[in-house]
């Protein structure tokens, strides 16, 4: 089964020529290595105002070579828009660019857009890769898509505990506990510069005691173990 993932490309954020159909684009860093033949791309202008995003066309990536950090991407023209919620407004606002989790993709009736603009149903069949998968699954052998410094964080509910990252961890703390009516609380947070990289890599280190998607069933040496480090 072919496997997709859906970018949301901010216009300003993909600058090459245009030859019919087809755009090539240079200088794209490490973006180029995330691309992959096949991705679905929507080319968005977002308005901040209507808190909206304009979606100018769908694409699908041609070609990729991440060692010349080039694409080749084909496009067709479409008019449509898309209200993220107010969860996931953040990323359409700050973003240039990043991909859609599965389950947002599909509630955006994307498959059924792209085939409908790439007069191809095969669109329908593909299976999701969304941005959890792409990020644990292969970030090991990747680099880091944005490269930010922050903090991982260890937080504890009950015997459950979370490895997360977070530039403000006591507002991401409060938002959990509000969202999840759990009485939470912050054990440790570990310094990274680079701190997408530091995240995953702990989730790759813990994969085996995973419960649900951050929260990990953690011995008691795996906690003192992270409550030792100060730096990833």
């Amino acid at each position: 089964m072919t496997s997709t993932k859906y970018w949301v490309i901010d216009t300003g954020a993909l600058q090459g020529e245009l030859s019919g159909n087809t755009g090539h684009y240079q200088d794209l860093g490490n973006l180029a290595h995330h691309l992959w033949e096949g991705d679905g791309v929507l080319k968005v202008r977002y308005n901040s105002i209507s808190q909206s995003a304009q979606i100018e066309a769908l694409g699908t990536v041609i070609t990729t070579n991440a060692g010349d950090g080039t694409a080749s991407i084909s496009w067709q023209s479409v008019a449509f828009n898309i209200t993220p919620s107010p969860k996931g407004r953040r990323h359409w606002e700050t973003k240039a660019y990043f991909i859609l989790n599965a389950q947002r993709a599909r509630s955006y009736e994307l498959p059924e857009k792209f085939a409908d603009a790439f007069g191809d149903n095969t669109w329908l069949t593909h299976k999701i890769h969304d941005s959890y998968y792409h990020r644990n699954e292969l970030g090991g052998q990747l680099p880091t898509l944005d490269v930010r410094e922050g903090f991982v964080y260890l937080m504890q509910w009950e015997h459950e505990y979370k490895i997360g990252k977070a530039v403000d961890i006591e507002r991401r703390k409060k938002r959990l506990s509000r969202e999840l009516n759990r009485d939470i609380t912050v054990l440790h947070r570990i310094f990274s510069h680079d701190y997408t990289r530091a995240e995953s890599d702990l989730h790759r280190k813990y994969a085996s005691k995973r419960l649900h998607g951050e929260w990990f069933a953690l011995e008691a040496e795996d906690v003192a173990w992270l409550l030792s480090i100060d730096q990833l």
